[in-house]
Protein backbone atom coordinates (compact mmCIF):
# COMPACT_ATOMS: atom_id res chain seq x y z
CA UNK A 1 0.00 0.00 0.00
CA UNK A 2 1.13 3.53 -0.83
CA UNK A 3 0.11 6.43 1.40
CA UNK A 4 -0.58 10.02 0.34
CA UNK A 5 2.88 11.35 1.23
CA UNK A 6 4.61 8.58 -0.73
CA UNK A 7 2.32 9.30 -3.67
CA UNK A 8 3.34 12.99 -3.65
CA UNK A 9 7.03 12.03 -3.65
CA UNK A 10 6.38 9.72 -6.61
CA UNK A 11 4.71 12.60 -8.43
CA UNK A 12 7.67 14.87 -7.77
CA UNK A 13 10.02 12.21 -9.17
CA UNK A 14 7.73 11.88 -12.20
CA UNK A 15 7.89 15.62 -12.87
CA UNK A 16 11.67 15.67 -12.58
CA UNK A 17 11.83 12.96 -15.27
CA UNK A 18 9.37 14.73 -17.58
CA UNK A 19 9.66 18.55 -17.56
CA UNK A 20 6.54 18.88 -19.78
CA UNK A 21 4.49 17.93 -16.73
CA UNK A 22 5.99 20.68 -14.60
CA UNK A 23 4.62 23.80 -16.30
CA UNK A 24 1.72 25.09 -18.29
CA UNK A 25 -1.45 27.17 -18.08
CA UNK A 26 -4.25 26.53 -15.60
CA UNK A 27 -6.37 25.17 -18.45
CA UNK A 28 -3.72 22.45 -18.99
CA UNK A 29 -3.65 21.05 -15.43
CA UNK A 30 -4.64 17.38 -15.31
CA UNK A 31 -4.08 16.78 -11.59
CA UNK A 32 -3.70 18.90 -8.48
CA UNK A 33 -2.67 17.80 -4.99
CA UNK A 34 -1.89 20.42 -2.35
CA UNK A 35 0.28 23.01 -4.13
CA UNK A 36 1.59 20.53 -6.68
CA UNK A 37 0.18 20.79 -10.21
CA UNK A 38 0.61 18.16 -12.92
CA UNK A 39 0.26 19.55 -16.44
CA UNK A 40 -0.81 17.71 -19.59
CA UNK A 41 2.22 18.51 -21.74
CA UNK A 42 0.05 20.00 -24.48
CA UNK A 43 1.59 20.51 -27.92
CA UNK A 44 -0.43 22.09 -30.74
CA UNK A 45 -3.57 21.49 -28.71
CA UNK A 46 -2.88 17.77 -28.23
CA UNK A 47 -2.24 16.39 -24.75
CA UNK A 48 0.91 14.33 -24.32
CA UNK A 49 0.47 13.19 -20.70
CA UNK A 50 -2.23 10.73 -19.72
CA UNK A 51 -3.88 10.38 -16.32
CA UNK A 52 -2.72 6.75 -16.31
CA UNK A 53 0.79 8.06 -15.64
CA UNK A 54 -0.41 8.75 -12.09
CA UNK A 55 -1.28 5.11 -11.46
CA UNK A 56 1.85 4.05 -9.62
CA UNK A 57 2.13 0.54 -8.25
CA UNK A 58 -0.14 0.20 -5.24
CA UNK A 59 -2.23 3.26 -6.16
CA UNK A 60 -5.88 3.10 -7.29
CA UNK A 61 -8.17 5.57 -9.04
CA UNK A 62 -10.07 5.91 -5.79
CA UNK A 63 -6.83 6.98 -4.06
CA UNK A 64 -5.98 9.47 -6.78
CA UNK A 65 -9.46 11.02 -6.76
CA UNK A 66 -9.66 11.42 -2.98
CA UNK A 67 -6.05 12.50 -2.38
CA UNK A 68 -6.21 15.30 -4.96
CA UNK A 69 -8.23 16.66 -7.87
CA UNK A 70 -8.38 15.01 -11.29
CA UNK A 71 -8.90 17.59 -14.04
CA UNK A 72 -9.90 16.83 -17.64
CA UNK A 73 -9.11 19.87 -19.84
CA UNK A 74 -10.74 18.33 -22.94
CA UNK A 75 -14.16 18.01 -21.28
CA UNK A 76 -13.60 21.11 -19.14
CA UNK A 77 -14.36 19.28 -15.91
CA UNK A 78 -12.75 18.43 -12.57
CA UNK A 79 -13.51 15.73 -9.99
CA UNK A 80 -13.98 16.93 -6.44
CA UNK A 81 -16.57 17.01 -3.68
CA UNK A 82 -15.55 20.62 -3.07
CA UNK A 83 -16.01 23.63 -5.33
CA UNK A 84 -12.56 24.82 -6.44
CA UNK A 85 -12.60 28.45 -7.54
CA UNK A 86 -9.47 28.03 -9.67
CA UNK A 87 -11.36 25.72 -12.02
CA UNK A 88 -14.76 27.34 -11.61
CA UNK A 89 -13.25 30.59 -12.90
CA UNK A 90 -12.20 28.69 -16.03
CA UNK A 91 -15.78 27.52 -16.56
CA UNK A 92 -14.96 23.88 -15.71
CA UNK A 93 -17.77 21.59 -14.55
CA UNK A 94 -17.55 20.05 -11.08
CA UNK A 95 -18.10 16.27 -10.93
CA UNK A 96 -18.55 14.46 -7.57
CA UNK A 97 -15.98 11.83 -6.57
CA UNK A 98 -18.66 9.11 -6.72
CA UNK A 99 -20.19 10.14 -10.04
CA UNK A 100 -17.68 10.61 -12.85
CA UNK A 101 -16.05 8.89 -15.79
CA UNK A 102 -13.40 7.20 -13.61
CA UNK A 103 -15.63 5.83 -10.86
CA UNK A 104 -18.70 5.47 -13.07
CA UNK A 105 -21.72 7.68 -13.66
CA UNK A 106 -24.91 7.08 -11.74
CA UNK A 107 -27.49 6.33 -14.38
CA UNK A 108 -30.16 8.52 -12.82
CA UNK A 109 -27.83 11.53 -12.87
CA UNK A 110 -26.77 11.22 -16.50
CA UNK A 111 -28.45 13.78 -18.74
CA UNK A 112 -29.00 13.21 -22.41
CA UNK A 113 -26.99 15.80 -24.34
CA UNK A 114 -28.15 16.90 -27.76
CA UNK A 115 -24.90 17.35 -29.67
CA UNK A 116 -26.59 19.64 -32.17
CA UNK A 117 -28.06 22.17 -29.71
CA UNK A 118 -25.73 24.77 -31.19
CA UNK A 119 -26.45 24.75 -34.89
CA UNK A 120 -23.43 24.00 -37.05
CA UNK A 121 -22.32 26.90 -39.18
CA UNK A 122 -23.19 26.26 -42.82
CA UNK A 123 -19.58 26.82 -43.88
CA UNK A 124 -18.46 24.15 -41.40
CA UNK A 125 -20.65 21.39 -42.88
CA UNK A 126 -18.23 20.41 -45.70
CA UNK A 127 -15.47 19.97 -43.11
CA UNK A 128 -17.76 17.89 -40.89
CA UNK A 129 -18.42 15.58 -43.85
CA UNK A 130 -14.68 15.36 -44.57
CA UNK A 131 -13.88 14.56 -40.94
CA UNK A 132 -16.50 11.81 -40.81
CA UNK A 133 -15.21 10.44 -44.14
CA UNK A 134 -11.60 10.21 -42.93
CA UNK A 135 -12.19 9.24 -39.26
CA UNK A 136 -10.82 5.80 -38.39
CA UNK A 137 -12.29 3.27 -35.97
CA UNK A 138 -9.51 4.20 -33.51
CA UNK A 139 -10.76 7.78 -33.22
CA UNK A 140 -13.71 9.39 -31.49
CA UNK A 141 -15.27 12.78 -32.17
CA UNK A 142 -17.90 14.39 -29.97
CA UNK A 143 -19.53 17.78 -30.42
CA UNK A 144 -20.69 19.45 -27.21
CA UNK A 145 -23.77 21.61 -26.85
CA UNK A 146 -21.60 24.74 -26.77
CA UNK A 147 -20.23 23.92 -30.22
CA UNK A 148 -16.77 22.73 -29.13
CA UNK A 149 -15.53 19.45 -30.57
CA UNK A 150 -13.64 16.81 -28.60
CA UNK A 151 -11.21 14.65 -30.59
CA UNK A 152 -9.74 11.44 -29.15
CA UNK A 153 -7.33 8.91 -30.61
CA UNK A 154 -7.03 5.48 -29.03
CA UNK A 155 -4.13 3.03 -28.84
CA UNK A 156 -4.57 -0.42 -27.33
CA UNK A 157 -8.00 0.58 -26.11
CA UNK A 158 -6.73 3.61 -24.17
CA UNK A 159 -6.85 7.32 -25.03
CA UNK A 160 -3.47 8.22 -26.53
CA UNK A 161 -4.25 11.81 -27.55
CA UNK A 162 -7.15 14.17 -27.11
CA UNK A 163 -7.86 17.76 -27.95
CA UNK A 164 -10.62 20.36 -28.16
CA UNK A 165 -11.38 22.24 -31.39
CA UNK A 166 -13.70 25.19 -31.91
CA UNK A 167 -14.89 24.00 -35.33
CA UNK A 168 -14.78 21.07 -37.72
CA UNK A 169 -12.65 23.20 -40.02
CA UNK A 170 -9.90 23.48 -37.38
CA UNK A 171 -10.15 19.75 -36.64
CA UNK A 172 -9.87 19.01 -40.36
CA UNK A 173 -6.82 21.26 -40.80
CA UNK A 174 -4.91 19.77 -37.85
CA UNK A 175 -5.84 16.08 -38.04
CA UNK A 176 -7.45 15.12 -41.34
CA UNK A 177 -6.18 17.36 -44.12
CA UNK A 178 -3.23 15.14 -45.08
CA UNK A 179 -5.50 12.09 -45.15
CA UNK A 180 -7.93 13.91 -47.43
CA UNK A 181 -5.08 14.75 -49.80
CA UNK A 182 -4.24 11.03 -49.91
CA UNK A 183 -7.88 10.34 -50.75
CA UNK A 184 -7.72 12.85 -53.61
CA UNK A 185 -4.75 10.92 -54.98
CA UNK A 186 -6.19 7.44 -54.53
CA UNK A 187 -9.98 7.68 -54.98
CA UNK A 188 -11.66 8.61 -58.24
CA UNK A 189 -13.03 12.13 -58.04
CA UNK A 190 -16.50 11.07 -59.15
CA UNK A 191 -16.76 8.76 -56.13
CA UNK A 192 -15.66 11.55 -53.76
CA UNK A 193 -18.17 13.95 -55.31
CA UNK A 194 -20.92 11.37 -54.93
CA UNK A 195 -20.14 11.06 -51.20
CA UNK A 196 -19.63 14.76 -50.41
CA UNK A 197 -22.05 16.30 -52.86
CA UNK A 198 -20.77 18.60 -55.59
CA UNK A 199 -21.38 21.81 -53.63
CA UNK A 200 -19.60 20.62 -50.47
CA UNK A 201 -16.72 19.14 -52.45
CA UNK A 202 -16.24 22.36 -54.43
CA UNK A 203 -16.32 24.42 -51.22
CA UNK A 204 -13.41 22.43 -49.71
CA UNK A 205 -11.27 22.99 -52.79
CA UNK A 206 -12.19 26.61 -53.42
CA UNK A 207 -11.24 27.63 -49.87
CA UNK A 208 -7.89 25.83 -49.76
CA UNK A 209 -5.29 26.46 -52.46
CA UNK A 210 -3.31 23.35 -51.50
CA UNK A 211 -6.33 21.08 -51.93
CA UNK A 212 -7.22 22.80 -55.20
CA UNK A 213 -3.68 22.33 -56.54
CA UNK A 214 -3.62 18.66 -55.57
CA UNK A 215 -7.03 18.08 -57.14
CA UNK A 216 -6.02 19.84 -60.37
CA UNK A 217 -2.95 17.57 -60.66
CA UNK A 218 -5.10 14.49 -60.02
CA UNK A 219 -7.57 15.70 -62.65
CA UNK A 220 -4.83 16.07 -65.24
CA UNK A 221 -3.55 12.58 -64.48
CA UNK A 222 -7.05 11.08 -64.68
CA UNK A 223 -7.64 12.76 -68.04
CA UNK A 224 -4.26 11.57 -69.35
CA UNK A 225 -5.01 7.98 -68.35
CA UNK A 226 -8.47 8.17 -69.94
CA UNK A 227 -7.09 9.60 -73.18
CA UNK A 228 -4.47 6.85 -73.36
CA UNK A 229 -7.15 4.22 -72.81
CA UNK A 230 -9.34 5.67 -75.57
CA UNK A 231 -6.34 5.84 -77.92
CA UNK A 232 -5.43 2.20 -77.23
CA UNK A 233 -8.98 1.08 -77.89
CA UNK A 234 -9.13 3.13 -81.09
CA UNK A 235 -5.86 1.71 -82.45
CA UNK A 236 -6.40 -1.83 -81.24
CA UNK A 237 -6.45 -4.34 -84.15
CA UNK A 238 -8.75 -7.31 -84.15
CA UNK A 239 -7.42 -10.86 -83.92
CA UNK A 240 -9.76 -12.16 -86.60
CA UNK A 241 -8.41 -15.71 -86.73
CA UNK A 242 -7.90 -15.97 -82.93
CA UNK A 243 -4.26 -17.02 -83.20
CA UNK A 244 -3.01 -14.45 -80.69
CA UNK A 245 -1.53 -12.18 -83.37
CA UNK A 246 -3.85 -9.22 -83.99
CA UNK A 247 -1.48 -7.68 -86.57
CA UNK A 248 -1.75 -10.54 -89.07
CA UNK A 249 -4.21 -13.08 -90.36
CA UNK A 250 -3.31 -16.67 -91.27
CA UNK A 251 -5.57 -17.88 -94.04
CA UNK A 252 -4.62 -21.45 -93.24
CA UNK A 253 -2.68 -22.06 -90.01
CA UNK A 254 -1.34 -25.31 -91.55
CA UNK A 255 0.19 -23.47 -94.46
CA UNK A 256 2.65 -20.62 -94.59
CA UNK A 257 0.19 -18.22 -96.17
CA UNK A 258 0.02 -14.91 -94.35
CA UNK A 259 -1.95 -11.80 -95.16
CA UNK A 260 -1.50 -8.48 -93.36
CA UNK A 261 -4.57 -6.80 -91.98
CA UNK A 262 -4.11 -4.14 -94.64
CA UNK A 263 -5.16 -6.86 -97.14
CA UNK A 264 -8.39 -7.55 -95.28
CA UNK A 265 -10.49 -6.97 -98.41
CA UNK A 266 -8.73 -9.89 -100.07
CA UNK A 267 -9.05 -12.10 -97.02
CA UNK A 268 -12.79 -11.47 -96.85
CA UNK A 269 -12.98 -12.82 -100.42
CA UNK A 270 -11.31 -16.00 -99.18
CA UNK A 271 -8.15 -15.59 -101.28
CA UNK A 272 -4.42 -15.41 -100.77
CA UNK A 273 -1.45 -15.25 -103.09
CA UNK A 274 -1.15 -19.03 -103.03
CA UNK A 275 -4.90 -19.37 -103.62
CA UNK A 276 -4.73 -16.89 -106.46
CA UNK A 277 -1.86 -18.85 -108.01
CA UNK A 278 -3.80 -22.13 -107.67
CA UNK A 279 -6.88 -20.51 -109.20
CA UNK A 280 -4.81 -19.15 -112.12
CA UNK A 281 -3.27 -22.57 -112.76
CA UNK A 282 -6.70 -24.18 -112.75
CA UNK A 283 -8.01 -21.66 -115.28
CA UNK A 284 -5.01 -22.33 -117.54
CA UNK A 285 -5.72 -26.08 -117.42
CA UNK A 286 -9.36 -25.51 -118.32
CA UNK A 287 -8.35 -23.38 -121.30
CA UNK A 288 -6.17 -26.21 -122.57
Amino acid sequence: MVNREEFIRDLQDLISDDPSMASGMDEEIIYKIDDLNIYGGFDMGIRGVDHRNLLFEGVTWNDIIHWGTVVVPETRSYISDQIIEQFEDLGFENLPTNNNHLMGFKEEDVEEIDEEIVEIDEDDIPYKIAVEFEKSKYEEIKRFDDGEILYKRFENGEVAHSSIFESYELLFDVVYKDRFIDSLNSIESENLIEYFGQENFDYLLENDSILQEKYDKVGLEERRILEEKILRERNKERDLDNDGSPDRIDIDDNRNAVQLISDLDIVKNGTSKEQMQRKSATNDELEL
